[in-house]
């Protein structure tokens, strides 16, 4: 190579190598190393330069060159990347031939391969040497501190290769290698200067320190970041202070640490936003000392793509703007020459920046990478596999958050095989990690087709991993496709998710015998499948089973990938919590019981939280004495070694959600209580107990389930107090609708005025950019509550000009955080049939209607319930009109067309309007709230109000529709009264009075002047 560069130097036409080509990697081909400095000397000149793979520049060939005697010094075989492989031959002492004769003399098999004769003459020339020592090739000599390089070089590369504490012993040994040099060269300097043989010395340089830099960012070291600018800063002082100009830092030294401080900022947060502040520091340092005119620390674009990098571990839109700023430096200083043009690199660590974001809930993210793609191929940058691998991944991560990413994730999925297959571009075609990164988006989207999608792309994968193109490109799925997918299954909730999930398992155990994938059945496919059970709501049992099926199989093979851990059972135990079946708290306790007489097996905090969610979810009376029994067992566990079973905050919030579902009359004290002693281990130092957002939630619910004033007042106290400002989390949306919810149920007179203050000012910090503490659907609900339930006269109107400012913002911004749903409409309906007079039930009226009409356009969000039905109901029985009762009954017949049938306390509005309609007292029905009611009172009177029907309608004074609706109330009652066999069998009894009582009217049909009605009455039926 040496040599062709010489001859080379004779013309203009000289190669230049380019930072590709000088990398330092191993794996490239010998052919390809030896045509970086080599001229491309066959008789034709191909028409245009190219690039090849690696970077090396293809020139027109010189014809000097080509034809000159000196080419006879060449003994070689050259490719033309134009011509598809192409070999030409020059032989020793000719000139070079025609394309033809070339051919015709061609004897490599190996394109671009170097030749250097057959066996038969590097025989002879080996002799030849052998016998003149002159024509030997000279042997390279290497100077003490070379070797010395080589050495720590060496064994710096090595620690990657090795555990933590053999790389901590290798990065001392190095650093003590360095200074014992640096002192050994100091003392035989300063002291023996005379007769000192300098020689035969080590001499420390900047190398050599670079290398010992880069073993330290290696290494385990907690502090090694600040240890290799620790050698920066010393570098820096032997420069100065002893004139060391041999060990002056350069571009490589700051790059060094740089990495070093990338490779520190994987470990937590917080300390990659230290490393963001360090490189940012040492980066104005570099540029500070090239304007003071040391040339030999100008960053380079290895410097720039390394700060990107680090700024890209953040997670902070901030350091991704900070991220584009650079780049933008990088392009006025290549437009002013003073550095190379951005690379891809350059634009996928930027790329990444945002795809960070994304993770951490950024809203714009991908679109914000989305533009920098564009403005990558505006400035002529070619985007390659991982560009757009990155941006896909980008949508992935806010697919939980954003609707569409999925689909834009797959959109460009399709777009990159469009660009592979029509314009040739092999570094652009998908390969396994662009598939899962469209998978991870479909798996995290929360639509009903996401587990469909998913699969039929891993059916894509394993088709393309079939074919023979296939078989070279990485994208054979693995076991983390098959677990992804099944985690999409999961999610779904679908019917036959649980199916799917088996199905699939049954594909993985049939290609691990196969053994032609890395596909294997492990603890997170079990998972998966357990919890396709929980969340389809199938038979919690099953997951049971399946749990100690893995721990079985274990115990037989010892296999770790058969291993049931917390993760598994803290499934099984969510599969029981969601069964919604009266013994899930139960049996959530039996198997935590057998579980923790497993030895590899030990719950952790999340297990046993779990179960305090199940007896949450209860809502037992009891469940709070067994949740403060689970608190109890945590930390006894802990006090005997347990670390793993240590109650956290999670913990502590979900036996505050015990008391409050419990309706416990000690919850908003017991709330209190936990959150302070949390708080005060917390700032003892117990980390586990730092108070999350979900403790503070927790406790504001159970303050606002108390509905008193007192307990509003602390709520808000609660919000706003600077008390452990270190400690306590930022509040966000949920919290504030906490606290205006609490002023909603506390019934004081200035309640509404409270609760529509801090929605304003939520409103006017979400204007100013704070985006935690957006409004919400419910947080608009939670005022219209406060309006319902308080005495104001003016309460309806107040009401009303929410609604319409929910609605302008909805129609101005099209977020749906903003719209109107049923709840909505069900509190301003309250809101009217609490004035009690017939002009508010006709407005309570027209609001039903209002929501009927935007079901029949398709508005889900406005379908009416159960509760908007009785509530409307109830507007027309409290009104006092002469006509209620005709109307309640006429809401009645549109609620029966409903999927929601009329039940008892809709009999029990009935039987209100009933009343009021000029009944005499003595025919009147004693009524109860039936809400309070013990189990069995409201079957009792709603039986009682049926018998004094059907005595009046002996009489002729009773309309047929409102015993149907009493027969249909009592049988639907009956039917879910818990299953008991009185009660199935006075359900049976009742359905076949109906039908009896339905004969009856039909043989006693009146005359054709009341046929319309009884028709009216006949179509009226629970049938």
């Amino acid at each position: 190579s040496a040599l062709i560069f010489v001859l080379a130097t004779s013309n203009a036409y000289v190669l230049r190598p380019t930072s590709t080509t000088c990398s330092r990697s191993t794996s490239r081909p010998p052919q390809q190393t030896a045509s970086t400095f080599a001229l491309l000397a066959w008789n034709q000149p191909y028409e245009t330069p190219s690039m090849s793979r690696r970077g090396v520049h293809y020139f027109q060939p010189c014809p000097y060159f080509a034809s000159h005697r000196n080419a006879r010094c060449l003994n070689m075989v050259l490719r033309d990347p134009e011509k598809g492989g192409d070999t030409k031959k020059i032989r020793h002492g000719e000139p070079a031939k025609s394309e033809e004769t070339n051919k015709r003399r061609h004897v490599s098999k190996k394109p671009g391969s170097i030749i250097s004769g057959g066996k038969r003459s590097a025989a002879r020339r080996q002799k030849q040497r052998r016998g003149n020592p002159s024509r030997r090739r000279p042997t390279r000599t290497i100077s003490p501190t070379q070797r010395f390089n080589q050495r720590i070089d060496s064994m710096g590369r090595s620690i990657s290769t090795k555990n933590m504490e053999d790389r901590i012993a290798i990065a001392d040994k190095v650093e003590s290698l360095v200074f014992d040099a640096l002192a050994n060269w100091e003392e035989i300097t300063f002291n023996n200067t005379r007769t000192a043989d300098l020689s035969s010395v080590v001499r420390p340089e900047t190398k050599t320190f670079n290398i010992l830099i880069n073993a330290i960012g290696r290494s385990s070291y907690l502090d090694s970041a600040p240890r290799a600018e620790g050698v920066l800063r010393i570098m820096f002082d032997l420069e100065k202070s002893r004139n060391y100009t041999h060990i002056a830092p350069d571009s490589y030294t700051f790059t060094a640490v740089m990495t070093a401080w990338s490779r520190y900022a994987n470990r937590s947060n917080r300390k990659a936003r230290d490393a963001t502040t360090r490189v940012m520091v040492l980066l104005s340092q570099m540029e500070s000392l090239v304007e003071q005119g040391n040339m030999a620390v100008k960053p380079s674009e290895v410097t720039f793509n390394t700060v990107l990098d680090v700024l890209s571990k953040t997670g902070s839109a901030k350091d991704a703007e900070r991220g584009e700023q650079l780049l933008e430096t990088m392009q006025k200083l290549s437009e002013e020459g003073k550095n190379p043009d951005a690379s891809n690199i350059t634009y996928n660590a930027c790329l990444k920046s945002w795809a960070r974001c994304a993770s951490k809930g950024v809203a714009d993210a991908p679109d914000r990478a989305e533009a920098l793609l564009q403005q990558m191929t505006d400035r002529g940058v070619e985007p390659d596999r991982i560009t757009y691998t990155t941006i896909i991944d980008c949508w992935a991560k806010a697919a939980p958050n954003r609707p569409g990413a999925a689909e834009r994730a797959e959109e460009i999925l399709r777009k990159m095989t469009h660009i592979a297959a029509i314009e040739g571009k092999d570094n652009v075609l998908p390969d396994y990690w662009t598939y899962s990164a469209v998978i991870q988006a479909w798996a995290r989207t929360p639509t009903s087709d996401a587990a469909a999608r998913a699969k039929s792309l891993l059916l894509q994968m394993e088709a393309l991993h079939m074919t023979e193109s296939g078989q070279g490109m990485n994208i054979a799925p693995n076991t983390i496709t098959y677990n992804t997918v099944l985690s999409a299954i999961a999610r779904s909730g679908q019917p036959d998710a649980v199916q799917q999930a088996w199905d699939l398992l049954k594909k993985m155990e049939q290609l691990n015998k196969q053994q032609d994938r890395d596909v294997n059945v492990d603890t997170v496919t079990y998972s998966s499948i357990i919890d396709a059970i929980a969340k389809s709501n199938s038979d919690p049992e099953e997951a049971e089973d399946l749990f100690f099926r893995m721990e079985n199989q274990y115990q037989t093979t010892k296999n770790e990938l058969y291993r049931p851990n917390s993760v598994t059972l803290s499934s099984v135990c969510n599969a029981w919590t969601r069964s919604g079946r009266l013994d899930a708290a139960s049996r959530t306790l039996a198997l935590l019981d057998k579980a923790e007489q497993i030895d590899h097996l030990r719950p952790n905090a999340v297990v046993y939280s779990t179960l305090l969610d199940c007896l949450a979810k209860s809502r037992s009376s009891a469940s709070t004495r067994a949740a403060e029994g689970v608190l109890d067992r945590m930390e006894r566990l802990y006090q005997n070694g347990k670390d793993e079973a240590r109650p956290d905050a999670s913990a502590y919030a979900n036996l505050i959600n015990c008391y409050t579902k419990s309706e416990h009359p000690r919850a908003s004290r017991r709330a209190l209580e936990l959150l302070q002693d949390a708080e005060q281990k917390y700032g003892k130092g117990n980390k586990s107990m730092k108070p999350t957002l979900l403790l503070y939630s927790a406790v504001l619910q159970a303050l606002a389930k108390t509905a008193s004033v007192k307990s509003a007042e602390k709520a808000e106290e609660l919000l706003r107090r600077k008390l452990y400002v270190r400690a306590r989390p930022k509040m966000t949306t949920t919290a504030f609708n906490a606290v205006i919810d609490a002023w909603a149920r506390s019934g004081a007179p200035e309640a509404p005025e409270k609760a529509q203050a801090i929605l304003d000012e939520m409103l006017r910090r979400f204007e100013q950019g704070d985006v935690e503490v957006k409004p919400s659907t419910r947080s608009f609900n939670a005022v219209l509550l406060a309006w319902k339930n308080s005495k104001d006269p003016n309460a309806p109107k107040r009401a009303e000009k929410v609604l319409k400012q929910m609605n302008d913002m909805y129609t101005e911004s099209g977020d749906k955080s903003f719209k109107a749903d049923i709840v909505t409409i069900n509190t301003i309906i309250g809101t009217w049939a609490n004035q009690r007079t017939k002009e508010a039930a006709e407005k309570a009226n027209l609001f039903l209607l209002y929501a009927e009409g935007r079901q029949a356009v398709g508005d889900e969000l406005m379908k009416p319930n159960r509760i908007t039905f009785r509530t409307c109901i109830d507007a027309w029985t409290s009104s006092g009109d002469k006509n209620s009762l005709q109307k309640a009954l006429e809401i009645t017949r549109r609620m029966n067309a409903s999927p929601f049938k009329p039940d008892l306390y809709t009999l029990h509005a009935l039987m209100v309007a009933w009343q009021n309609i000029g009944n005499s007292p003595k025919e009147k029905v004693r009524i109860r709230p039936w809400s309070k009611a013990k189990v069995g009172a409201a079957e009792s009177q709603a039986e009682s109000f049926l018998d004094t029907l059907l005595n009046k309608f002996e009489e002729g004074h009773t309309d047929v529709q409102l015993i149907e609706v009493a027969y249909s109330a009592l049988v639907r009652a009956y039917e879910e009264s818990g299953g008991t066999d009185v009660a199935k069998d006075r359900a049976k009894e009742l359905r076949q009075e109906r039908e009896a009582f339905r004969l009856r009217v039909e043989q006693e049909k009146p005359d054709e002047t009341e046929r319309n009605k009884w028709n009216l009455s006949r179509k009226f039926s629970t049938e």
